[in-house]
């Protein structure tokens, strides 16, 4: 099978694609929003995304893997640390670790070295929601639309505030520009002035 056949049924992303995509779903979400609420849920599961992947291209840039579990990260670095030496071990699977811990990690990377507490609220918020929506929680639970724009907003500050490094490869330079103005054209339709939901 070629490159060509390949690429037809293959899907194929990488951590540049996915912020910028996330960040492309989570501003086509909040215009839907405008329309039908229920599009929050997807404007939430979107910024979480967006996030999540911030804080995995930072902290993989600092070489030291803290986006991965403890353990996970220990077996790496034994896995490493032996690769060519009569004692190499298989190579370990690993996970990445909780989007709790990836923003604790995250933190000291921060302008002033940590989350303020607004931002923790609205993540903490974000978190909430997001795996309520994702594992369908008590339906009689409402979420209000003020709460919902909340947890977007601190993602949206935590992925604006983190050093994020440069696109690594040269044909995805644009990632950088594109997001850029999405996350500013989603900050300004979030600001607390702006008009809609």
């Amino acid at each position: 099978m070629d490159d060509e056949q390949q690429a037809a049924w293959m899907i194929r992303t990488d951590a540049d694609c996915d912020l910028t995509n996330s960040l492309d779903h989570c501003l086509m979400t909040l215009a839907l929003a405008q329309g039908d609420l229920r599009n929050w849920k997807w404007c939430v599961t979107a910024a979480y995304s967006a996030a999540q992947t911030a804080m995995v291209m930072v902290l993989d840039a600092q070489g030291e893997w803290k986006h991965l579990k403890p353990n996970h990260r220990e077996k790496l670095l034994e896995f490493l640390d032996k690769i060519d030496t009569e004692a190499a071990v298989p190579h370990p699977q690993t996970e990445l670790n909780s989007f709790q811990y990836l923003v604790c990690n995250c933190a000291p990377l921060l302008p002033g070295g940590g989350v303020t507490h607004e931002m923790e609220r609205g993540l903490n918020d974000l978190i909430y929601y997001r795996d309520h929506w994702a594992h369908f929680g008590v339906t009689s639970l409402g979420i209000s639309v003020a709460s919902a724009k909340r947890a977007v907003q601190a993602a949206l500050d935590l992925i604006a505030e983190l050093p994020l490094p440069s696109p690594r490869h040269g044909e995805h330079h644009h990632h950088e520009h594109r997001r850029k103005v999405t996350l500013a054209a989603l900050r300004e339709l979030l600001r607390p002035d702006a008009g809609g939901t």
